[in-house]
């Protein structure tokens, strides 16, 4: 099996360079929301923190990917290996091998906005759509045209590789091989493709984040003691400090946790799967809990408010 490597300069640079700026700006954020009074800045602050931290996060794993990033090449198939994606394209299905830069200049890509990062998709008014497995600029890409689909790919040596390619088609495989699309499981079975599953995530965590803006836009201008229990007829009868008004927000958080993590651990893509009804049990029950929590929240706030002008 031959190895061939894209080149790696660009998008090494650019991506460390993103990664830095997105952990110091995470940092910035995060000691702004730690040192700012309580109030709805130290949510927005922390919220960003969450965000560029998330992103910052990404961008590693982008990274690491980058470097477990081969075109493998044998009599039978060539292999793609993008981080813990591989892509198997039988040689005997191979029709054709173009140079990108004959078709650079109507492609379209859809791609990570930094230099020498050209993994994603693309497309072409006359080859349609196509994956990309690219660091190279496209005049300086190919691409595979197969039975099934079309991929761009960027080996470094493309003179050897296309001669190597030319001469496992004209010899022929030895066994046979499918083409294949090998996912981790978590990318196999996306949400983000089943529309109700992820509308009800996104309203839960939508309404989680509401639910700890309310908290900390009240906590400023609340009364010192707010009602923490109510009786039977919901007269408050236990006071206590307004960080209370945060218990609805920790609960909210938790439960949005615990249920988007196992709905997510649970789900199949099958319309009718156990998994997938289970997953959206769980995930509009996160929704339902936080809109009670908000109704908790205004309560508990409300009474506080009764009570100071009592």
């Amino acid at each position: 099996m031959n190895t061939f490597e894209p080149p790696l300069r660009s998008p090494t640079i650019s991506s460390v360079v993103a990664l830095v700026l997105l952990c110091a700006s995470a940092i910035a954020l995060g000691i702004g929301a730690a040192v700012v009074p309580l109030s709805l800045l130290t949510f927005l602050l922390g919220l960003g923190a969450v965000v560029l931290g998330a992103l910052a996060a990404s961008a590693g794993y982008l990274l690491w990917s980058l470097y477990h990033f081969h075109y493998h090449l044998d009599r039978n198939a060539l292999i793609i290996q993008w981080g813990h994606i591989r892509e198997v394209v039988p040689v005997r299905e191979i029709d054709k091998v173009l140079a990108g830069a004959g078709f650079a200049d109507a492609l379209r890509y859809r791609r990570l906005p930094l230099p020498g990062w050209w993994v994603g998709t693309a497309h072409h008014p006359e080859l349609g759509k196509m994956r990309v497995f690219a660091t190279a600029e496209p005049t300086e890409q190919i691409i595979i045209v197969s039975k099934h689909d079309k991929l761009i790919i960027s080996p470094s040596e493309v003179s050897s590789f296309v001669e190597e390619l030319a001469k496992r088609i004209q010899m022929g495989p030895t066994q046979e091989v499918t083409r294949q699309r090998l996912l981790p499981r978590l990318l196999k079975e996306n949400v983000r493709s089943d529309r109700l599953a992820f509308s009800l995530i996104f309203l839960a965590i939508a309404l989680n984040l509401a639910l700890i803006a309310c908290s900390t836009a009240l906590y400023p201008i609340v009364p010192g003691q707010v009602p923490l229990h109510f009786d039977a007829w919901g007269n408050p009868d236990r006071l206590g400090d307004k960080s209370g008004l945060f218990m609805p927000a920790l609960i909210g958080t938790v439960v949005t946790a615990l249920n988007v993590g196992l709905g997510i651990t649970l789900y199949r893509p099958a319309p009718n799967s156990l998994g997938r009804l289970m997953s959206l049990i769980l995930w509009g029950g996160s929704a339902a809990v936080q809109v009670i929590g908000l109704a908790g929240l205004l309560s508990i706030a409300l009474s506080a408010f009764n009570g100071s002008a009592a």
